[in-house]
């Protein structure tokens, strides 16, 4: 689990990976 402070940035890298259950808005 990477939290970063962009949660867009980190959204968007969840969503490339696969990772929907990870959301950070």
């Amino acid at each position: 689990m990477a939290y970063s402070h962009d949660g867009r940035r980190f959204v968007m890298s969840a969503v490339r990976k696969g990772q929907t259950d990870i959301y950070v808005y």
